[in-house]
């Protein structure tokens, strides 16, 4: 542990007393010393806390999205009016995608739980046997071939470390990394919620979240976080 955190790790836990204040001057040098590295790190504590609010919002938003299509209740009328409002170009564009996402998750809420599986079983064809959709989003390929299971384990590996990434950092902004990580853990909110519009490409996603997941689990917990 750093010097500079062995000295003002007791006045963050909000321990301080005479005897600490005194022993943290002596490391320091002087008072004005002492207080710019505790503005410092509080600063650095706002930032990961911040940051890792607009993750789990962020979050939120990749998680409501398919579980409100999937059930019928999102306002697909309003969004359309609103889009309109941008062009009518804009709006056929976006009511091109709702259509075609109707027709995917219409077949897969016949496999619900465990999905069609591969072989272009998910996908919908007509009476000649000609592919009637297009499909962009990653969600409702993940839902219609591997049903509920199959994009509660796709889109859980991204956001658990996500959501755990608050909890662990909130107890450890004063660390030289926090910042850094809650950063990280936007990086893969943003990549998650980019599989709603559009499809898997590359795994990025995934190797950032495991680095995230497995840098949270080596942080070391302060008293109040065990």
């Amino acid at each position: 542990m750093p010097t500079t955190a062995r000295t003002i790790a007791p006045l963050l836990r909000h321990r301080t007393s005479t005897t600490s204040w005194n022993q943290a001057r002596r490391r320091t040098g002087s008072p004005r010393r002492l207080r710019r590295l505790l503005a410092s790190t509080n600063r650095a504590k706002v930032v990961t806390m911040k940051k890792t609010t607009q993750c789990q919002s962020v979050a939120s938003v990749t998680l409501l999205y398919p579980l409100l299509r999937a059930s019928d209740l999102f306002p697909v009328a309003g969004v359309l009016d609103a889009a309109g409002l941008l062009g009518e170009e804009r709006r056929e564009s976006l009511a091109y995608r709702f259509y075609n996402e109707d027709l995917l998750l219409a077949h897969a809420r016949e496999r619900i739980l465990f999905g069609w599986g591969t072989y272009g079983r998910n996908r919908v064809f007509d009476a000649d046997g000609r592919d009637m959709v297009v499909s962009d989003g990653y969600w409702v390929l993940a839902l219609g071939i591997a049903g509920l299971a199959g994009f509660i384990v796709s889109f859980g590996m991204l956001l658990w470390p996500v959501i755990w990434a608050r909890r662990r950092l909130g107890s450890h902004g004063s660390k030289g990394d926090g910042p850094q990580l809650a950063g990280l853990a936007l990086i893969v909110s943003l990549a998650a919620v980019d599989l709603i519009p559009n499809g898997l490409w590359a795994v990025y996603p995934y190797l950032l979240a495991g680095v995230l997941t497995r840098r949270l689990g080596e942080l070391q917990p302060t008293s109040r976080d065990r």
